[in-house]
């Protein structure tokens, strides 16, 4: 398991992240379940519907350059 000097942020997501109360229940199930790792915040990024797909789009270059 990796170790970082502070908490770290999660930062979600995709459509299913804009379902209303998704946030809280992914907060609620984060302690619940003991997450490994000190989290600091969970937030919902800008645009949730192309973050995903901004995503996929910038590792496949990634893997095209390597």
């Amino acid at each position: 398991m990796p170790s970082f000097p502070e908490a770290i942020p999660i930062v979600i997501g995709g459509g299913t992240a804009m379902v209303p109360g998704f946030i809280e229940m992914f907060k609620d199930q984060l302690e619940k379940n003991k997450f490994p790792l000190e989290i600091s915040e969970v937030t919902l990024v800008d645009n949730p519907h192309e973050a995903v797909a901004l995503g996929c789009f910038n590792e496949a270059t990634l893997i095209e350059e390597s």
